[in-house]
């Protein structure tokens, strides 16, 4: 097993305080981004378990725009040293976020909840008080107690401390918790502590076996996507009755499929033949949609559909 942690960060170590770093704001991340937490337990002599998430794809929720988080879990194992076995959970998708940059502000949606509520505050000051994380945890107030910087991959990066709940991690501005995602200590860990930030190792007892790890959520899983290099045009794009494709090549005997932000076929089109297609909304809802253009069973062209009310 991993020994138990004892150096928090290595390369997100803190910083000289200089006004210009710290007052230049590094917002949340808006594209493919992932974040691994350490659980470590009394009842397994230290290091248990891993925690990996995911932000990847956009959606439309409430009529805003949110990126989508996937969660799935892990373990990792010496084996041989420093050989590294693993064994992991199914990806699975857990709600979405949605940036407020202007407040410096971040958002979250929970999958089974139909209103975001605040997760992050990048706009604190010393004093403030605000709640643990989002409100489908129940957690005491936090209380600003202090705000430096702390490096990572080279960029200096804002860091709220709260001191009236013991052992509670750091906020780190366009990261998020020094522990885990939301905050909180996963079924009552003794410590959860930040691994690996965009695949790069952020505690001293991460493993690069860890983040290096992909958690393959993508939409369209198919070895034949990464050749679709051909182009189309839709026009309108986003519409709200009907849109027109064009392409640069001519369709022979292909299928239009077209799926929701889950990943559902919403639609299908087969037996197509030349460059003009009328692509019809027919009762599909607003939101986000994906589509592909299938010949001989390979996708050879995708992009996105926005659809509004």
């Amino acid at each position: 097993m991993k020994k138990i942690l004892i150096t928090i960060f290595v390369i997100a170590g803190i910083a000289k305080q200089s006004p210009a770093q710290i007052n230049i704001y590094h917002p949340f991340p808006k594209d493919t981004t992932s974040w691994v937490t350490d659980l470590y337990y009394n009842t397994c002599m230290g290091y248990c378990s891993s925690i990996f998430y995911e932000m990847k794809g956009d959606t439309i929720i409430n009529s805003q725009s949110y990126n989508k988080i996937y969660r799935r879990d892990g373990q990792f194992f010496y084996i041989i040293f420093p050989a590294v076995g693993a064994s992991f959970t199914a990806c699975s998708y857990i709600g979405a976020i949605r940036q407020d940059s202007i407040n410096k502000k971040v958002f979250f949606i929970d999958s089974t909840m139909t209103t975001d509520t605040l997760l992050y505050d990048f706009n604190l000051t010393v004093g403030d008080t605000i709640q643990g994380w989002y409100n489908k945890w129940s957690m005491p107030p936090l209380i600003v107690s202090g705000i430096d910087s702390i490096s990572i991959n080279g960029n200096y990066h804002k860091r709220f401390n709260f001191q009236n709940v013991p052992n509670f991690p750091s906020l780190i501005e366009g990261v998020g918790w020094s522990g885990e995602l939301f905050g909180c200590n996963i079924l009552s860990a003794l410590w959860t502590a930040l691994a690996c930030f965009n695949g790069n190792i952020i505690v001293q007892e991460a493993l690069i076996n860890e983040c290096s790890v992909s958690l393959d959520c993508s939409i369209f899983v198919d070895i034949n996507e990464q050749n679709a290099k051909k182009h189309f045009s839709l026009f309108p794009n986003p519409f709200s009755i009907q849109t027109v494709l064009q392409t640069e090549f001519f369709l022979s005997n292909t299928t239009i499929e077209i799926y929701n932000s889950f990943g559902q076929l919403v639609k299908q089109l087969k037996n197509i033949y030349g460059q003009t297609i009328i692509i019809k909304r027919d009762n599909l809802p607003g939101g986000i949609y994906f589509i592909q253009l299938i010949e001989d069973n390979n996708i050879i062209a995708n992009n996105k559909l926005l659809l509004t009310d």
